[in-house]
This record gives C-alpha cells, sequence and structure tokens, in this order.
C-alpha cells in the first residue's frame, strides 16, 4: 500500500479478514480491520474508514490493550480532522497522545501530534499548529523517520501558505514541498490519493504567487537537500 497500489492492498486485506472471521478470534480481526480502514482513508472513503476503525477500536477496548486502542483513536481522529470535524479529531487525538506518551511509543506520538497540528490548522489556529508540527517533525527526524519528515515538511508548507503569505515565506514554503519530493522519490512513497487534489492546488497557488522562474529556484534547492537538511530547515522554521 505503501507503493499506491491501493486496489491489490484492498484485495489482500479483504482476503486476510474473511480468513479471520471465519476463525472466530475477535483479536485476530485488529490488524484486517485497520489495514481496509488505511486502505480507505487513503482513498477519500472517510466513512467506510470509521466504520473499520470502530469495529478495530472496540475489540481493542475489550482485549484490553492500551496501545492498539491508542492507534485506532489516532486513526478515527485522522479520519474525523479529513471530514472538518476537528473538535471531535482533537478529543480522539489527544486521547490517543496520552496513552502513546504512557508507554513511551515515539512514533505514535509523532503521529498524533501531526495530527492535532493538522486539527489546529484546519480551524486557523496557525501558533498552535506550528507548534504540534515543530514537536512532530523534531521527532520524526530524531527517529530517522523519513516519510515523517516529508508529511511534516507538506505540513508545514501549507501552513506557510495560510499563515504567512508573503514572498519570503512562499518561496521557503516551495523549498520545503521540493525536498519533500525528493524523500517521498527515494522511500518510492508517494502521497495518498485523498490529499493529491489539495496538494496540487495549494503548489499551483505557489506557483501563480513567486512566478514560474522564482518558483522553480526554490524547488529546486529545497530538491538538493538530504532528509537531515530538509528536516533542521523545517525545525529552523517553525522555531521562528
Amino acid at each position: 500500500m505503501d507503493q499506491g497500489d491501493y486496489e491489490q492492498a484492498r484485495r489482500l486485506f479483504q482476503e486476510s479478514l474473511e480468513v479471520r472471521r471465519s476463525l472466530n478470534s475477535p483479536i485476530n480481526l485488529v490488524w484486517s480491520l485497520a489495514a481496509l480502514g488505511d486502505v480507505d482513508r487513503a482513498q477519500g472513503r472517510y466513512n467506510e474508514a470509521r466504520a473499520f476503525y470502530e469495529e478495530s477500536l472496540a475489540i481493542c477496548r475489550d482485549w484490553g490493550n492500551p496501545r492498539y486502542t491508542a492507534q485506532r483513536l489516532r486513526d478515527l481522529g485522522l479520519v474525523a480532522a479529513h471530514q472538518r470535524e476537528y473538535v471531535t479529531a482533537q478529543n480522539l487525538l489527544r486521547e490517543s497522545l496520552e496513552i502513546f506518551q504512557e508507554y513511551g511509543d515515539t512514533v505514535g506520538i509523532s503521529l498524533a501530534l501531526k495530527g492535532l497540528g493538522d486539527a489546529a490548522l484546519g480551524q486557523h489556529a496557525y501558533e498552535s499548529a506550528r507548534t504540534f508540527y515543530r514537536d512532530s517533525l523534531s521527532t520524526f527526524r530524531e527517529l530517522g523517520h523519513r516519510k515523517g519528515v516529508a508529511a511534516g515538511l507538506e505540513a508545514l508548507a501549507q501552513l506557510t501558505q495560510a499563515d504567512q503569505p508573503d514572498p519570503g515565506a512562499l518561496r521557503q514554503a516551495a523549498l520545503l514541498l521540493g525536498a519533500a519530493q525528493t524523500i517521498r522519490e527515494t522511500l518510492g512513497a508517494p502521497r495518498p490519493p485523498n490529499e493529491q487534489p489539495d496538494y496540487e492546488a495549494r503548489l499551483a497557488a505557489l506557483r501563480q504567487a513567486l512566478g514560474e522562474a522564482e518558483f522553480t529556484a526554490a524547488w529546486d534547492e529545497g530538491r538538493a537537500l538530504s532528509w537531515d537538511q530538509a528536516a533542521a530547515v523545517g525545525s529552523e522554521e517553525m522555531s521562528e
């Protein structure tokens, strides 16, 4: 699925779910349900994703497994954010974050912080979004989680376009997007389809605002950065 073959992933996960349902052991369903939710979320089928995540969450709660419960709360929070249910998203993501912090799950913490940044951005709470994104990106960088770094750079660029639409800031946004694109290409990890239309619209807006020459110069400068250099630039940008 990370390479973008969602239909193949759906078929495999659906087959897995059917086999595991036949075993009549709810615990075995947790991962298949969550994986199908991930596929639907990535393709913008949010209601379907929510149903899979909610069934998985119920099993996790009955099972008494806090970490898996936190993962499903995070997933439901991300779905709510995509559906612009920002208060619901914040509540779910904060609950998930508390559990991740209790168990020292740094990847879970980073993803939950990124989701909280998205929810804050959706409500135009730019300073809160900046804080969440900064903390998330910093942790992703420490972990060497390059896909997380790419997503964090894209989020920062989106925040910059919304909050600081002056030419200097917009040039920095183009640089960050160029860096994120290089990371994604290196990893073979394209953006999920549900994020692509908004991304292309923001990219077009940047081109128009900066002009083709300035946009290309900033984009190419970002493309030349290593993932760690890009993360450092992003972290510095969010600290200003």
